[in-house]
């Protein structure tokens, strides 16, 4: 019998042409993998709740991420990383922004993670570590999508950007800071590296040198200087939300009145191509902050500071008893 002929399009791949669709499937498979992961970490967040919440408004065609904790200066409870997360899925599916606002509520921006998870998981290591794995793997997800997104954002630093909260600092285009904020990576004094991507994108906007002075040395860094190495693009003119608001809207100036919106967009994801590097990069981070994250060190750091705001608190009512006046039997007679 005769052989029916094969056209090109029918013929068994080459070698290479295998290998090729090899490693197409083994790519897929590990994005549909990382995907299913972040998915278990973000539901893992929101199933341990917390206090605070992070509020998306738009106005224009500006959108503004409020941290809003202000009673414990606006630190990250599992709820608000997980709707840190959703918000970005939000902005993700908005073709009609052009621009980004990431602040704080209450003149302050982000003192980092709630301390309420180590309170939670005093007695269960192992959960406390499982939960900061859930939440290194939202967080640098979150902020990576937020840096890369096609708008041009902005961060106002505020008040305080301590801990994570320095981290969350790098994950937009531009800073704008206050004339008295301080920012402070205090990762290293809490027995912890960054773990939310925040050390890779110091380095690069600062570089190795003051990446490491800032990161491994704990310092207090203020607006000056801030504005002198590269991580303060704009310093307002008051602490004064008024001028903050202000230096925010004239930072965003040049790119909200761009007449044609696509072509900004467009723009801005040229740009963020660059930064297709960072995830690789990312990863190693998350290792490393995943061995210290509930363990000993940052353990001994956590009581260590509970303790210190516990004397303080009974300092505080000390001095209020001190100061209140004695109440006599003639003074309370009628």
């Amino acid at each position: 019998r005769k052989r029916l002929a094969l056209g090109p399009s029918a013929r068994a791949p080459s070698a290479p042409r295998r290998w090729e669709m090899h490693r197409m499937l083994r790519r897929t498979g590990s994005t549909v993998a990382a995907v299913s992961k972040l998915t278990v970490s973000r539901q893992a967040l929101q199933a341990w709740g917390g206090s605070g919440s992070v509020r998306l408004e738009r106005k224009d065609a500006v959108a503004t991420l409020t941290l809003d904790c202000p009673e414990h200066k606006n630190a990250l409870s599992p709820k608000m990383m997980y709707e840190l997360s959703t918000a970005v899925d939000e902005l993700e599916r908005d073709n009609s922004l052009a621009a980004c606002v990431l602040r704080g509520a209450a003149g302050s921006f982000c003192s980092g993670a709630s301390f309420a998870m180590f309170e939670k998981c005093a007695s269960e290591p192992e959960k406390l570590h499982e939960i900061g794995a859930h939440m290194c793997a939202v967080m640098q997800d979150a902020t990576g999508r937020l840096l890369r997104l096609p708008l041009v954002s902005v961060t106002l630093v505020d008040g305080h950007a301590i801990g994570g909260g320095a981290e969350l600092a790098t994950c937009t285009d531009f800073r704008v800071w206050t004339p008295s904020a301080i920012l402070r990576f205090f990762q290293a004094r809490m027995g912890l590296s960054p773990g939310w991507g925040g050390g890779e994108r110091l380095v690069q906007l600062v570089g190795r040198r003051r990446a490491l002075e800032l990161l491994g040395g704990s310092r207090i860094l203020r607006a000056d200087e801030a504005l002198e190495i590269g991580l303060a693009d704009r310093i307002a003119a008051s602490d004064s939300a008024y001028d903050a608001d202000e230096a925010v809207r004239t930072a965003l100036e040049p790119y909200t009145r761009q007449p044609y919106l696509d072509a900004l967009r467009a723009v801005k994801r040229v740009v963020s191509l660059s930064a297709d590097g960072v995830k690789t990069s990312q990863l190693g981070e998350a290792e490393v902050f995943n061995t210290l994250w509930g363990r000993e060190s940052n353990l001994h750091a956590v009581r260590r500071v509970v303790q210190m705001q516990q004397r303080s608190d009974d300092i505080q009512m000390i001095k209020l008893k001190r100061s209140a006046p004695d109440l006599r039997p003639s003074d309370t007679a009628t």
